[in-house]
């Protein structure tokens, strides 16, 4: 019986992606696998009004595993958890004894067990049960979770790895994850070479960067957003890589869609631009009577209908929406805070450099705000688009002096709206047991660049 301890240099490195891979790949070769997560912070409610870790959720429930939830989640630690050790009434002995029952009884029911740890190797210190100290109890050799890179992140794995060593645990290997592909041949030669040079490890696995792994589904949206579809319910899991800010006027939007480059986006406008909106399900609609297919992409509609900027698109509209098969989502947050929530990013104004009304009303907005008040406004522009495309058209000589001239902070990106704001987007969508096309898709992805061999050996098989 052999196991296996897996932890991260850091929150969303992919370590339950990760999880989900070895446990693909050790279920294929042994018929069956064992799963088990000892500590788990975010948890969810499961049969008999129990709460468990949310991937010990995903792993029972995605692959069938025999175990017990309460068995494969031994020890949750709520709001209030802390507290509750450091005023003495839950002990530390307390906690072993519940792990250790807990992984004797998974480990001793499968050949192969995966022990999934929480977050970087010192989550859980304060309880005294940080992944590293976990690990030493349970006798296992740990295998660190690092994304894809060379020095910043061979830098995070050193920090891990002294946590490791003041704990007793040992390190037996390292996985490599969301590889650039362009780089991904450098970084497993460079970076498999220090490790073993540095620990004396092996590389059990080097994921390369999928642009899907990450990327939210309208299920996400609702969660983000707190609000539900209001059409297209059937497409609450797809998946969306690309955003993009529709605040245009119609004929450039429609030009837009009309290149076919669009057809998977995500689109975000106010609620007000019933034109966008109109404009869109129109498209949708004729594509796919053209085509015989669907568009694969969708709307968030922003803003709130108690807000004077907020204006709500009309019944008639209202109806056209619910009857679509297009998603579309209302925020009920302004445009701002929308894209903040989508990007996890502090808001800045974001306009495509064609929209020289935008950048002059904003200019002058900011040159008198600053005369009434006598203080500088606080925000800025990123301008998208690029002058080699179409759509990207440049602002002109004279407007380009007044912002050269201006106080306030414009940068150009060179680049598309959806690819400026998917460069600023740093939202990672997460596993869920509702979401089987994204786990389905992470599976394949990580079973492939895991080194079945060199796992079993870092396990002791």
């Amino acid at each position: 019986m052999s196991a296996v301890f897996v932890g991260a240099t850091r929150q969303h490195v992919g370590k339950s992606s990760s999880c989900l891979g070895i446990v693909n790949v050790m279920k294929k070769k042994f018929g069956k696998c064992g799963f088990i997560k000892p500590v788990g912070q975010r948890h969810v409610p499961v049969e008999g009004g129990l709460r468990v870790d949310k991937d010990v959720k995903l792993m029972k429930e995605y692959f069938g595993l025999e175990e017990s939830y309460s068995v494969m989640s031994p020890l949750v630690l709520p709001r209030g958890y802390t507290k509750k050790f450091i005023d003495g009434k839950i002990t530390e002995v307390e906690q072993r004894d519940k792990i250790l029952s807990a992984f004797e009884a998974v480990k001793g029911a499968n050949p192969f067990t995966v022990v999934e740890g929480t977050g970087h190797c010192a989550v859980g210190s304060v309880v005294r049960m940080n992944n590293a100290e976990v690990a030493k109890l349970l006798d296992l050799k740990m295998v660190l979770v690092v994304n894809g890179g060379i020095g910043s992140a061979f830098d995070e794995l050193a920090l891990n790895v002294a946590v490791c060593e003041a704990a007793g645990a040992e390190l037996g290997g390292i996985l490599v994850n969301k590889i650039q592909p362009s780089k991904f041949d450098s970084v497993v030669d460079y970076f498999g070479r220090a490790i073993s040079e540095r620990w004396g490890v092996p590389l059990v696995g080097c994921v390369p960067y999928g642009d899907m792994m990450d990327a939210a589904t309208f299920m996400d949206f609702e969660n983000i957003f707190g609000t539900k579809l209001s059409s297209g319910h059937e497409h609450k899991l797809r998946h969306f890589a690309e955003y993009e800010l529709a605040i245009t006027d119609l004929n450039l939007f429609l030009e837009k869609l009309h290149t076919g480059a669009f057809n998977e986006t995500l689109f975000v406008t106010h609620a007000s631009r019933s034109d966008i909106v109109t404009g869109y399900l129109v498209y949708a609609a004729t594509y796919e009577r053209m085509t015989g297919k669907a568009m694969q992409g969708g709307i968030l509609l922003s803003g709130s209908p108690s807000t004077p900027f907020g204006a709500w698109p009309d019944q008639a509209l209202r109806k056209c929406i619910e009857s679509s098969s297009v998603p579309i989502l209302f925020t009920h947050v302004s445009t701002s805070e929308t894209v903040k929530k989508l990007t996890k990013y502090v808001a800045k104004l974001n306009a495509h450099a064609s929209r020289s009304d935008i950048v002059t009303g904003y200019l002058v907005y900011a040159a008198t705000y600053e005369r009434m008040t006598g203080k500088a406004m606080q925000g800025g522009i990123l301008l998208s688009g690029s002058p080699s495309t179409p759509f990207g058209a440049w602002p002109d000589q004279a407007l380009r002096k007044c912002i050269e001239s201006s106080s306030v902070p414009i940068l150009f990106t060179h680049v598309s709206t959806s690819e400026t704001v998917k460069k600023l987007t740093k939202y990672v969508a997460k596993l869920n047991a509702d979401d089987p096309s994204r786990t389905d898709s992470v599976v394949n992805q990580y079973s492939k660049h895991i080194n079945e061999d060199k796992l079993l050996e870092v396990a002791g098989w």
